[in-house]
């Protein structure tokens, strides 16, 4: 590497390839401009390329390559199936000929590539046929080459929550959409079970008969004995599906949306909770968000997006609205709240005229830079947004004044359900699993993560008047006993979860340690009297202590 020599400055190429048996024959991907990325090969070590026979289409993508030890190619490439669809290509004889493994794109969906062969397809050197298939998903493997796969990712974090669904009489059962699958959990999130592995975008209950449940993914499922079995309701429905709705009063009424293309959305209607859809509006608006809200004192009265109807979807008012409607107030039908994906507007007089509530601006991946919009059920001055990299924003007054809410949770939010009365939230993410969090610490829940009795935590004495001596004894983190010392971090949080101290950022060696907390903030100012939160982590293990201040 110390001098090179240019081959070839036509195009990029990428994914390169090189045959162990003639160093001159060299596949690549090859990006040749208008986004086109196709499939090429070079027999004079890169100076010339040629297409592939049968990667002619410019519109038909092959986005990544992987070459096992036999030279065995595998590629990614579009199909012609509707709706952005990739699958996995095969050669055995250098690409002269290709055939499909098994479809995995038959299980995801979206717009989004979900599989990628570049760093992350692997097989046995010894025994190529042993492959796996690194996914959003999670990881799928084959002992034939990829003929048939499954998914194998026991422990394995649901990474990518979409949505959250609770159970409208028992807030400990919760369910968990995202690209894994759905998720069942009976005891407030600490633990989980997999009910599906198809990929899931949100869920619904049934509000007054819960043990019926829909959830959207490539097709609109519903169950009726609370996810133990599915049917596939999508019947003459068109396009991805994006939301469902369900008539809080006569359950049978549901209505739900999908999407043909990014700037038509269509919205079913049915009565016989979804055994059969009529078509009742397209919206043409070029919006990639368009929800479905029903208002609870009023259930003919449907927003869908910032079209209105007060008839149950026969006569609409088109674009009546200046924005689009993300909630209803669930005490007063004439306060809504809206948003265009940066500012959060709320009106008073049933959409007449909106006033901002909140702005932020600092859009990345997933989503709108203010996403997924709750009010509490508890208290409804108590308002919750989604980020897609700043957490959770909350108001606890109406919106009059907003902050995030604090915690070690990952920052990228795609949904929260806020238990106020329970003092508890579930949190969805983008790439980190559900979170719990309840008012003492926040949590990351996965079948990994687990209290050690011998790491234990205390404080004496409590109540406390001025210093408060904290012990703590590690004897297995996060590496177990491969290591003699652990990273221990140890903050002091309010009971409204607001960090006032961190005592300890380092590592510590294995056994028994003390430090005292003289009652300061991290200013070094003195805190009031009140309940505090004593939080020690040690890797993915998390312990806490109540403390009571006097002074």
């Amino acid at each position: 590497g110390n001098s090179w020599q240019q081959v070839m400055d036509d195009f990029p190429v990428y994914d390169i390839s090189i045959n162990p048996e003639n160093n001159q024959n060299i596949w690549g991907v090859v990006y040749t401009g208008y986004t086109d990325w196709l499939l090429f090969f070079s027999n004079d070590g890169g100076q010339n390329w040629n297409l592939y026979e049968g990667f002619e289409d410019p519109y038909k993508w092959v986005t990544s390559m992987y070459a096992d030890a036999d030279f065995n190619l595998y590629v990614e490439r579009e199909t012609d199936e509707p709706g952005f669809l990739f699958s996995i290509l095969k050669s055995t004889d250098n690409g002269n000929s290709w055939f499909e493994v098994d479809k995995l794109s038959n299980r995801f969906s979206g717009s989004t590539l979900f599989t990628n062969l570049r760093n992350r397809c692997q097989s046995s050197i010894s025994k190529t046929d042993n492959i796996y298939f690194g996914t959003y998903y999670g990881i799928y493997h084959s002992e034939d080459g990829g003929i048939t796969t499954r998914l194998k990712n026991t422990g394995l974090m649901n990474s990518y929550i979409k949505d959250l669904e609770i159970h409208p009489f028992n807030s400990d059962l919760v369910y968990a959409g995202g690209n894994q699958g759905l998720w069942k959990s009976h005891d407030a999130c600490r633990t989980w079970e997999s009910v599906i592995v198809d990929p899931v975008g949100f869920i619904k209950f049934d509000p007054l008969f819960p043990d019926t449940l829909y959830y959207g993914g490539r097709n609109p499922m519903r169950s009726y004995n609370e996810g133990i079995t599915f049917q596939n309701i999508r019947h003459n429905v068109k396009g991805a599906i994006f939301d469902i709705a369900i008539n809080p009063v006569s359950t049978n009424i549901v209505y739900l949306t999908s999407s043909t293309d990014q700037n038509v959305h269509p919205l079913y209607k049915s009565i016989d909770h979804g055994d059969n859809w009529s078509l009742v509006f397209v919206s043409y608006n070029n919006e990639d968000y368009t929800d479905i809200r029903i208002d609870p004192f009023y259930p003919d009265t449907i927003y869908f997006g910032r079209h209105r109807s007060i008839d149950g979807g026969i006569t609409w008012e088109y674009d009546t609205l200046e924005i689009r409607i993300v909630a209803i107030h669930p005490d007063n039908s004439d306060i809504l709240y809206a948003s265009d994906g940066n500012n959060l507007k709320v009106s008073y007089d049933w959409g007449e005229t909106f006033q901002l509530l909140d702005s932020y601006f600092n859009w990345t991946v997933p989503g709108p830079a203010i996403g997924k919009f709750t009010i509490s059920k508890e208290n409804t001055d108590y308002l919750f947004y989604c980020t897609p990299n700043d957490g959770i924003h909350y108001s606890a007054n109406a919106g009059e004044n907003w902050q995030k809410l604090e915690g070690s949770y990952e920052n990228r939010t795609l949904d929260i359900i806020p238990l106020i009365n329970e003092n508890k939230y579930y949190i969805a993410t983008h790439g980190d699993g559900v979170w719990f969090y309840d008012t003492t610490y926040v949590n990351t829940i996965n079948d990994n993560l687990f209290i050690k009795d011998n790491n234990y935590l205390q404080v004496f004495p409590n109540p406390s008047q001025n210093e408060t001596i904290i012990t703590y004894k590690i004897e297995n983190g996060e590496a177990l006993n491969k290591v003699k010392s652990s990273e221990i971090k140890i903050c002091i949080y309010d009971i409204h979860g607001r960090l006032i101290n961190t005592l300890i950022n380092e590592n510590k060696t294995k056994g028994e340690h003390e430090i005292i907390w003289k009652g300061k903030d991290k200013n070094g100012k003195e805190v009031n009297s009140g309940l505090y939160l004593i939080r020690l982590q040690s890797g993915r293990n998390i312990q806490t202590q109540r403390l009571i201040l006097i002074k």
